[in-house]
């Protein structure tokens, strides 16, 4: 017993260790790292326990145009500009140099500029809602003819909604503590998934009743959690009418307008792919390719966790030139890569096994859609490091370039591998894969670049 005690005694003080020496930034890194893991496990664990309650739910048809839906509702999801991100980076500047004056200015605005866009796009929205064919854009079968409409006005509202609400998840992030970002998308899942539960005890399958449920919890939680963090956390930062200065704008918007041509380029690279699938092949046919690309989510949120701290805090160390603790984290997140693919690798050998534990006989998934599914969440895993050091020293013009390019090239090509080459959803994931590799090839290069002061025009604008 004794024994036991002393190698607790001895773990608990590496943990302690590990957790409150070294450099500030890093310590601060390691904690929310810690937390994230913790929330975003949860989270992951629920989005799985929720995936068959919702497919049995709704059946593969109805899940597969729900998942298109998702698509689609995402592409609105980047109008805001791209001054979410700019509202990063511009944020963690201000609280980097203990300007909270200018810091509450840069909230401010851009919560009166995102509405303001918001308005605008809900407007549009409601003045062509009649006179669009909702059935034949997601292509789904005649018996769906009711109630694509409804749906659609009720994701599209709520999502509306939701979309000024959210703003709260960037500060935390900007501050350096990803854990409350996603303590707050873990919150929305948890009631989600209740939801979804209680959906299924009470009713048989209904989209409308799912477009509520997924609706309307999101906007309860970020609506809680905005009074929350602008009443204790960050009530410095708290909105202000008096502290909107639209002479700050082009602060937010230098880099929010590439953020935004950035966004809409990824959102053509990954977030097209269902709409394709249910055009070129049918919706039935985009339930496998959600599924499989949920599996393989699991690792790359995992990474994500890692990850998504560094933006920020590589902001904070190229304002104070620590490029020796760039060079550093760099290379250690390149060592996590390499393991996390080796874990990647093994899930394709079991995927079918998971699959069928998991979903049970409902869905056939082919095991070259998991191969490429695998091989796009390897070259995701050796880009992100790069992205978010660039992206967070705000160099960002190539990656603009870049980014087009792999838009521009994606959509054809998956339409000519799925349709004409006859491989169906996995020509999709393949297309993807091709696009990923240009920027698997020219991201370390622009890092080695800037991080040795040899970058040079396009590499450092």
């Amino acid at each position: 017993m004794e024994e036991v005690l002393t190698s607790l005694k001895k773990s608990s003080i590496i943990l302690y260790n590990f957790f409150n020496k070294g450099n500030a930034r890093s310590v601060r890194i390691k904690k929310h790292i810690a937390g994230s893991i913790l929330w975003r496990s949860f989270a992951m664990l629920i989005g799985f326990i929720q995936v068959p309650i919702t497919l049995n739910y709704l059946q593969p048809t109805a899940y597969g145009i729900w998942a298109t839906i998702g698509s689609v509702i995402v592409l609105f999801s980047f109008f805001d500009i791209g001054l979410s991100h700019g509202l990063r980076n511009k944020l963690a500047e201000a609280i980097s140099n203990d300007n909270h004056a200018l810091g509450k200015i840069y909230v401010s605005l851009t919560y009166v500029l995102v509405i303001s866009i918001v308005l605008i796009i809900y407007t549009i929205f409601l003045l062509l809602f009649p006179y669009i064919n909702w059935r034949f854009i997601f292509n789904a079968p005649e018996s769906f003819d009711n109630i694509i409409n409804p749906l659609v006005f009720i994701v599209f509202t709520s999502f509306s909604i939701g979309f000024v609400l959210q703003i709260v998840r960037t500060i935390p992030i900007a501050d350096q503590r990803p854990a409350y970002f996603d303590f707050i998308k873990f919150t929305a899942s948890l009631f989600t998934l209740i939801g979804i539960i209680i959906l299924s005890l009470i009713s048989d399958g209904s989209l409308i009743y799912v477009g509520l449920v997924f609706g309307i919890v999101p906007i309860v939680v970020y609506l809680f959690f905005t009074f929350y963090f602008f009443n204790n956390n960050y009530k410095r930062y708290k909105p202000s009418f008096s502290f909107v200065n639209f002479n700050y704008t082009k602060d937010l918007t230098s880099l929010g307008i590439k953020f935004f041509i950035i966004q809409i380029s990824a959102l053509v690279l990954y977030s097209s792919d269902n709409i394709i699938i249910a055009q070129v092949l049918s919706p039935t046919e985009v339930t496998p390719y959600t599924i499989s690309f949920k599996y393989f989510s699991a690792v790359m949120m995992l990474f994500t966790i890692v990850t998504t701290p560094y933006w920020s805090s590589f902001t904070d160390a190229y304002q104070k030139k620590d490029f020796n603790w760039i060079k550093s984290s760099i290379k250690n997140l390149r060592k996590m890569a390499a393991a996390l693919s080796v874990i990647v690798i093994i899930m394709v050998i079991l995927a079918d096994y998971v699959y069928k534990f998991w979903i049970g006989s409902i869905v056939n998934i082919p095991f070259s859609l998991s191969l490429f599914m695998g091989l796009n969440a390897i070259l995701m895993m050796f880009t992100i490091p790069y992205v978010n050091f660039i992206n967070g020293v705000g160099v960002i013009t190539l990656q603009l370039i870049v980014g087009v390019c792999e838009a521009v090239i994606n959509i054809p090509l998956s339409i000519f591998l799925a349709k004409y080459m006859n491989y169906g959803s996995t020509g999709v994931i393949m297309a993807t894969c091709i696009a990923n590799f240009i920027a698997f090839i020219i991201w370390p290069i622009q890092y080695k670049k800037i991080i040795t002061n040899k970058a040079k025009g396009i590499w450092l604008k």
